[in-house]
């Protein structure tokens, strides 16, 4: 289908734009973690082993050591909150696990870990008055990026959303038509709570009602087994219960006819 062709091409060329307005948003986003980075480094420098390294990201610090089993373990982190709705951060909170590990390795862990209380305690509100000054430095070009990137991901959902449309309308129009034929894989619906039809092979509306809410359907089924096709017509069907005719043709159907046709192109 030629619309199909299009919005392909549509949908390809937004993928590089996401992944473009991604790739800046990261990048901004580094940017500033490296600038929390430093405010980090600034007090976290005095540590009581001089193998003790920290990993800084947008909300936390790990405070990390390698062991001999572990390169880089984790030997506390630091949580930086901030309150629902407001732009500051407004403390530091600790997170230290328990352990009745008496080696040299958790012994002086337990002494980097008083080390770190202590520059909490002393420095803890030059910390944060730094971070928030970055925070708020930063804040236009982190939303500015994000928006982008956002409404660059919200069009290329949107474009699929109207691919999927298409599908759906022409598997639509022509069970209201010439009928589904379903090929490898057979359709099925809920015809009522209790009485599933299965194994069509053909579906066809003949007659839709004057309020438009059922119809009449003629389906052909083909049970494998026997090898045997049966015609029947059902009636009073509510035309709600046909969508699933419509998402299997959509997937047994058409996308499986345009993932053959890629194959032949590849």
């Amino acid at each position: 289908m030629q619309k199909i062709k299009l919005l392909d091409e549509m949908i390809e060329l937004q993928e590089e734009q996401v992944e473009r307005y991604r790739k800046a948003l990261r990048a901004v986003e580094e940017q500033r973690r490296e600038d929390y980075a430093v405010v980090w480094n600034e007090y976290l420098t005095d540590f009581p082993f001089d193998d003790t390294t920290i990993k800084v990201s947008d909300s936390r610090v790990e405070i990390c050591r390698d062991r001999e089993d572990y390169p880089g373990k984790e030997l506390m982190t630091i949580y930086v909150r901030d309150s629902w709705g407001e732009e500051d951060f407004k403390s530091l909170d600790t997170s230290v696990y328990s352990s009745s590990d008496n080696s040299d390795f958790e012994l002086e862990r337990l002494v980097t870990v008083g080390a770190v209380a202590q520059v909490i305690l002393d420095h803890q509100d030059n910390i944060l008055k730094e971070l928030n000054t970055l925070r708020q430095v930063w804040k236009d070009r982190i939303r500015e990026a994000h928006t982008a990137f956002s409404e660059a991901r919200n069009t290329f959902n949107s474009l699929h959303r109207d691919k999927n449309n298409v599908y759906l309308d022409h598997a639509r129009e022509l069970l209201m038509g010439e009928g589904l034929t379903f090929h490898d894989r057979l359709g099925s619906f809920d015809y009522r709570f209790d009485h599933e039809i299965r194994a069509i092979q053909k579906a066809k509306v003949t007659e839709v009602s004057v309020s438009g809410k059922t119809c009449t359907l003629e389906v052909v089924q083909y049970f494998s087994y026997y090898d045997e096709e049966r015609t029947q017509t059902l009636t009073k069907v509510r035309m709600g219960k046909l969508d699933d005719l419509l998402w299997q043709y959509r997937d047994y159907v058409l996308l499986a006819e345009e993932k053959d046709e890629l194959e032949v192109a590849s």
